[in-house]
């Protein structure tokens, strides 16, 4: 595991669960109880009848009851009988009695319903309403895919790519890991009403290979079960190939954590009667087989003589949830991750320039992210330097089902001089009501309003840590600096709905992005919300600096160091770690995002300079008599890919050896007028595919320079493809030659007339002329191009023309600039004339905007024979490449 990937992994020790209250199932269910949405899970397509009664503490019955469904809806006179819910055939039926009212969920469609009842009558004044929110869904499968390398026994802040000096015996990232995952799934059963009866859980254990839980672990099992004793079983899982320890020696292979999910767990194909989801969490490059392999057409795990052992695109697959959480900053790595998890559209986080904050990435942004449909939100969280008091202060808006309050520290950090603290409007919440998870690293308190009626989520709320001066170590041997601690606060909301996005497809270096948050409560667009996303960014292209990295001796051979990617970073902190110092250093802007309307806020960022992880932080501050104060904030990764790949033939090679041909090349991208290597690590996401192709090598030779080992009859057309961008095709024997990868053009130009000579004399001014073009490249500095205009003058008169151009084209600079001179011939045809021959010259000066897209600066000289007419033309053009 490479030591830039630390895992977004959480621990956990202990669970100490203080005393809750008292208050009975059945009257959580009332009516009276109306500071907070009541939710409830239930079983989409069982075939047993579910239900739930809904009544009244308040007076004796009868009682008139009151019906709408909807969010924020106005409730109507309802009598006795049986309503359907969200639509006739839902499988959701409420049925009304003078006495109570009953839902049945009986086979029922997926998806929320929400309903308001109000009750009336019963000898009490007034009215008691309460929302309520049922959430049918399929019984979740989840596997939680672990990486348990040696490099997992570094401290969470530790560089792991100084394994094995970084090696600790207790307070390592496994045992931060274990928090994480009981954080994880105590937070989503910390009542009934969030956990189905089927729902099960499950991990699996991988290094080079992977290991089997204890006991029953290494099947699914019901999730209490689960969790009371996953912090035990990954602490007692035994070592892969080592003497030594806790933990493997034989390295990294993902593509067997995730095989071992999908065959052992899941059987190898996906259920629909469930919601199958894997979450693999892993803090270093692959670098054993089974490999994950993500290209073009690909998304595979592979043996290591590349033959297909799992096609996790394939149908009887695709509705199995793949969630990546990693560790690390490598480009090649990150982008192994986010096309694990499904590409663009699926989920994944990493660290970023805080590599001991991973605790925040599993238990935060991924559970929330996971949990989207049952609207887990972070209010606010805020990193601070540990003090004798660190407070978060946050405003809750109304009607929120649950509050989780979260510390996680960078390090273990000893409970027994920790004291917190919550406040509620300046009056101390009684810690004793609260569940609590207290471990070493993290410490969880969850306020469940649905279990206290008599208070509420609206106000103002503090979370207070308290620590005695000089209680702990401001540093040690393994956790050098100052201690720190991040700060949570959590609403599981069913009534504020917030999405963000960030791009279309996925973002590349030196492109532009909408970035977008859409707000709504119950359903209605929240107009008036004040909303920021902050980007935080590297200063460097991590893989650039790697592959210009000046090594002067062997790199390191260790299981635990991944690729060159990872060899190259240990070998520059082991001997040169002043190269590295950019790499600490994160750059951050702020837009402001407007209304756009229905509740979205966009504005577009194009600063994506260099490849790697980006971090886009969302803020949401409004406030409405509806919904009380409003504050949300959203950290999501943005994995910055490489821009469309540069042909440079000097950094390509061909050789055959046999039936094996040998690809050398050394890829690079352009942004922002400056050319970037693509570095290391990008071994898994070349292919070659071609009619004849029998068997394709790849070597990642460091450096950023890769071997291509094609074995193959004859000299077949190959396409060779770098992750998703083909970046040749063509024989495989001239795959060295110079090469066009957009042949095809068109391009239009527009711009004044200036007559010459005897045309001057009949017409004195100029106008304007319009022309478009279609163009082939022979080479990169040859092309042919066939061009009709019209060029207008003063009086009316024109004059139409069809050009055929021989075209040279000369690069000027590395930042897209170059020059062209042009020859043609053709026909023209004055107003009024004959059709006559006549022949025409072009300058000009080219800025190549995208790899596909020129914009130029031209001039041209017209020349007539026959009627003896010549001008000149002065204008702008724009050429697309097809």
């Amino acid at each position: 595991m490479n030591n830039h990937f630390r895992l977004i992994t959480c621990v956990a020790a202990v669970a100490l669960c203080l005393p809750t209250t008292t208050y009975l199932f059945g009257q959580k269910q009332n009516v009276d109880f109306a500071t907070t949405t009541f939710v409830k899970h239930f079983e989409s397509k069982q075939a047993i009848p579910a239900t739930m009664v809904i009544g009244s503490t308040a007076g004796i019955p009868p009682f008139n009851w009151f019906f709408c469904e909807g969010g924020g809806c106005t409730p109507s006179a309802v009598g006795s009988g049986t309503l359907p819910v969200g639509g006739a055939s839902t499988g959701v039926t409420i049925t009304f009695t003078n006495s109570n009212a009953t839902v049945t969920v009986n086979n029922a469609v997926e998806g929320e319903y929400p309903f308001t009842i109000r009750r009336t009558g019963g000898g009490v004044a007034g009215f008691a309403q309460r929302n309520y929110r049922l959430i049918v869904r399929p019984a979740l499968r989840m596997i939680f895919v672990l990486d348990r390398s040696g490099s997992m026994e570094c401290a969470p802040s530790a560089p792991a790519a100084s394994w094995p000096g970084c090696i600790i015996a207790t307070g390592h990232r496994w045992d931060a890991l274990k928090t994480g995952v009981k954080n994880f799934v105590d937070k989503f059963q910390t009542n009934n009403e969030n956990a189905l009866a089927n729902d099960r859980m499950s991990v699996v254990y991988f290094s080079g290979a992977t290991v089997a839980p204890a006991g029953t672990f290494g099947a699914l099992i019901n999730v209490t079960d689960f969790n009371t004793g996953v912090t035990s079983n990954m602490g007692s899982a035994p070592a892969q190939n080592g003497s030594d320890p806790v933990l493997g020696r034989d390295g990294t292979s993902i593509g067997a954590g995730v095989l071992e999910a999908i065959n052992s767990r899941l059987g190898g194909v996906e259920n629909n009667s469930f919601r199958e989801v894997i979450v693999v969490f892993t803090d270093g490059e692959q670098n054993a087989a089974p490999n994950v392999v993500t290209t073009a057409t690909t998304r595979e795990i592979q043996a290591a003589d590349a033959s297909t052992l799992k096609n996790l695109n394939a149908t009887n697959l695709d509705g199995i949830e793949i969630y990546t959480v990693g560790v690390g900053t490598i480009p090649a790595f990150t982008t192994l991750l986010q096309e694990l998890a499904g590409g663009a559209s699926g989920y994944f986080t990493t660290t970023a320039g805080n590599e001991a904050g991973f605790m925040g990435e599993l238990s935060g942004n991924a559970f929330n992210e996971i949990f989207n449909k049952f609207s887990p939100q972070h209010i606010k969280f805020e990193q601070q330097a540990i003090t004798g008091a660190n407070t978060l202060a946050v405003n809750c808006n109304k009607n929120v089902s649950r509050l989780f309050f979260e510390a996680h520290f960078d390090r273990p950090f000893a409970g027994s001089h920790t004291r917190f603290e919550i406040y509620r409007n300046g009056v101390k919440f009684p810690l004793e009501k609260a569940q609590a998870l207290v471990t070493p690293f993290l410490i969880t308190y969850t306020i469940d309003f649905q279990e206290l009626p008599e208070y509420t989520s609206e106000g103002a709320w503090e979370f207070k840590m308290l620590i005695e001066q000089g209680s702990y170590d401001p540093e040690d041997i393994y956790h050098p600096g100052p201690p720190s601690v991040k700060l949570f606060a959590t609403a599981d909301d069913h009534e504020i709905d917030m999405e963000t996005k960030v791009g279309n497809t996925p973002v590349v270096a030196g492109s532009k992005a909408p970035i977008s948050l859409t707000l709504s409560h119950q359903g209605n667009p929240i107009k008036n919300a004040v909303v920021k996303a902050r980007i935080i960014k590297p200063s460097v292209d991590v893989s650039d600096l790697l592959a210009r990295a000046q090594v002067t001796g062997p790199l390191p051979d260790n299981p635990e160091l991944g690729s060159c990617a990872g060899r190259t970073l240990a070998w520059l902190q082991a001997n040169n770690p002043g190269a590295l110092d950019s790499l600490k250093i994160y750059f951050g802007d702020t837009l402001t995002l407007p209304h756009k309307g229905d509740g979205k806020y966009e504005a577009v960022y194009g600063d994506w300079a260099v490849t790697g992880v980006h971090k886009v932080i969302f803020s949401v501050v409004a406030e409405d008599a509806a919904y009380g104060k409003l504050e949300r904030m959203k950290d999501q990764t943005v994995n910055v890919r490489i821009a469309p790949v540069l042909y440079k033939q000097k950094e390509r090679t061909y050789n055959k050896d046999g039936r094996v041909s040998y690809l050398g090349l050394r890829p690079q991208y352009e942004s922002e007028g400056r050319t970037y290597y693509v570095g290391p690590g990008y071994g898994y996401a070349f292919s070659v595919k071609g009619a004849g192709v029998e068997r394709v090598t790849i070597n990642d030779e460091c450096g950023g320079k890769y071997g291509l080992s094609v074995q193959a009859e004859g000299d077949p057309k190959v396409k060779v493809y770098l992750l998703d961008e083909e970046i040749y095709r063509g024989k495989l024997s001239r795959f060295d030659k110079p090469y066009i990868k957009h042949k095809w053009g068109i391009s239009a130009h527009a711009g004044i007339t200036r007559p010459l000579g005897k045309l001057d004399s009949l017409y004195v001014n100029g106008g304007f002329y319009a022309e478009i073009d279609a163009g082939y490249q022979f080479t990169p500095n040859f092309s042919l191009e066939g061009r009709g205009g019209y060029y207008g003058f003063d009086q009316n008169f024109y004059v139409l023309g069809a050009t055929l151009y021989a075209k040279g084209q000369f690069p000027l600079s590395s930042s897209g600039l170059s020059m062209s001179l042009a020859a043609g011939a053709g026909i023209y045809k004055p107003k009024n004339t004959d059709s006559s021959g006549g022949y025409s010259l072009r300058l000009a000066l080219h800025w190549a905007a995208t790899s596909r897209l020129d914009l130029s600066l031209e001039g041209g000289y017209f020349n007539l024979p026959t009627p003896d007419y010549q001008f000149l033309t002065a204008g702008l053009g724009l050429r697309y490449r097809l």
